[in-house]
């Protein structure tokens, strides 16, 4: 299984030690600042939007 660092998930504010992502499966994750952009596929959805 992956690591979250290899997702490809890019933020300025990650805060803590690296985790393997099987460690995240059943627990609750609070996002606390999110980016939202126009989706790269559109059509996908009926916003046109994406986090």
């Amino acid at each position: 299984m992956s690591k979250f660092c290899e997702l490809g998930v890019e933020s300025d504010s990650i805060i803590g030690k690296g985790i393997e992502i099987e460690e995240l499966f059943g627990r609750r994750v609070l996002i606390e600042k999110v980016l939202i952009q126009p989706t790269k596929f559109p059509g996908k959805n009926s916003s046109g939007l994406r986090m």
